[in-house]
């Protein structure tokens, strides 16, 4: 494990093309004041009027007070809420790390001028890769790590599935609305269904699709808006495809009949005998399966399935508003999108038990062991925490957003969406599943 941190630390950076670098200046709350730059196309401000992306060209300054954060517009206006934003900071000491919660003001002055970065210093990231070819913008992995890259470019939705014992990964072309599979070493195409959901408008991602696959492993479920598809994962062809009243933000499957939605007025069960909703509950937040899919946490409550997929709602006590969470393959621990890490017990009272701070991501894997968490951060790095003290191992540009990442079964390899435009990964609702984002389907191949 120690040399798999070793080798990560050095090989994992890629080009980081696609963001705008602004020159700025940090005053932090004991005093200290640093200049230097950030590579940053937008940060999240979670605020009174939803969770917003706030593009780094409209900002003259952030200034943080008491756990809140004022952001001071170009245009006069300005607007307040709470920023979990990590700044990268280039300065002359180095690379720096600034969370929002130690800024008391940063100043943005403007592009920098094109230039050589900062000397190297202490927690300075290794050198990029050199320039690709032209007309190629997928960032890619060093070859120390043996990467294997798709031949085609889409727009993936997640999430990613290892199938057949790991020998095939299951993946969704939103684009073009194709289930498809692809060879899990090769990463070569294979078959493929056209669903009869909607495939992804061109002017954006406002309805990107969401899907899953059932714990069997033979059916999956798409949706899109307010259709549904359901289809034979063994055979690769569509079985049924209906509609229903509402949309679906996520959608979890827990049998082959039977799947659990989220819609905007709360959760529904949904049944493909049905063909529709047989039962629903007023109440809002995440789906968040165990992988045994025998519990489905969510910021109001947990669903609990028995083996026929009877759900009954329980309440729980643990105050949690833990946005998406993933959990570790022997369900001790979760990694949440806010950045938590909990100790997951069996009880309703004290399920989540936080243990530390990590870096909110849209996306998370742990190793097969569960001795290290792989985060694939909103600012586009690529950070390595080990289990027990949550510190990071690593933190690496990756030059576009990674997402929908998956880990082998044999715990050697690590599959993951990384996008090719500055452009984060999206969906109708911030703290969904339904993510959605361009990029290229990459295999990497973790060290002995």
């Amino acid at each position: 494990m120690k040399r798999f941190f070793g080798v990560i630390a050095a090989v994992l950076a890629v080009s980081t093309a696609h963001a705008e670098t602004w020159s700025v200046t940090a005053t932090l709350a004991d005093g200290s004041e640093l200049k230097g730059t950030v590579s940053l196309t937008s940060f999240k401000l979670e605020s009174s009027l939803g969770t917003l992306d706030v593009n780094m060209d409209q900002v003259v300054s952030v200034t943080v007070e008491g756990g809140r954060a004022v952001v001071k517009l170009r245009d006069g206006s300005s607007l307040a809420g709470k920023c979990a934003q990590v700044w990268h900071m280039v300065t002359s000491v180095g690379v720096v790390r600034v969370a929002s919660d130690r800024l008391k003001t940063l100043s943005v002055s403007g592009k920098a001028a094109a230039e050589a970065p900062a000397g190297p210093g202490p927690g300075s990231p290794p050198p990029p890769n050199p320039p690709k070819a032209a007309g190629s913008t997928v960032p890619e992995p060093a070859a120390v790590l043996k990467p294997v890259a798709s031949e085609f470019e889409t727009v993936f939705a997640g999430p990613i599935c290892p199938i057949r014992s790991g020998a095939t990964l299951l993946a969704y072309d939103a684009t073009n609305a194709l289930l498809l599979t692809c060879d899990a070493a090769t990463l070569k195409k294979g078959a493929a269904v056209n669903v009869s959901v909607a495939a992804l408008p061109a002017s954006g991602l406002a309805d990107a699709p969401c899907w899953s696959l059932a714990p069997s492993g033979r059916r999956a479920w798409i949706a899109c808006a307010r259709k549904i598809s359901v289809v034979d994962v063994e055979g690769m062809k569509e079985l049924k495809a209906f509609s229903v009243e509402q949309d679906v933000i996520e959608i979890v499957a827990i049998n082959d009949d039977a799947v659990l939605v989220r819609q905007p007025n709360g959760m529904a069960q949904i049944t493909a005998a049905a063909q529709g909703v047989i039962r629903s509950w007023n109440r809002q937040g995440p789906l968040n399966p165990t992988s045994d899919r025998r519990r489905i946490l969510s910021d109001s409550a947990t669903y609990l399935v028995a083996e026929d997929g009877t759900i009954r709602r329980q309440g729980h006590y643990d105050g949690r508003n833990v946005g998406m969470l993933t959990f570790s393959d022997d369900g001790r621990w979760a990694a949440s999108s806010h950045g938590h890490v909990y100790r997951v017990g069996a009880g309703s009272v004290a399920e989540l038990a936080a243990l530390g701070f990590l870096t909110a991501s849209h996306c998370c894997v742990f190793l097969a062991d569960s001795r290290a968490v792989l985060l694939f951060t909103r600012d586009r790095t690529l950070e390595v925490r080990r289990s027990g003290s949550w510190e990071p191992a690593g933190t690496h540009a990756l030059g576009g957003y990674g997402h929908a990442a998956a880990v082998a079964p044999s715990g050697r390899a690590v599959w993951a969406v990384l996008s090719s435009t500055a452009r984060p990964p999206s969906g109708r609702y911030s703290d969904s599943s339904r993510l959605a984002g361009p990029g290229r389907l990459f295999r990497l191949n973790l060290p002995e």
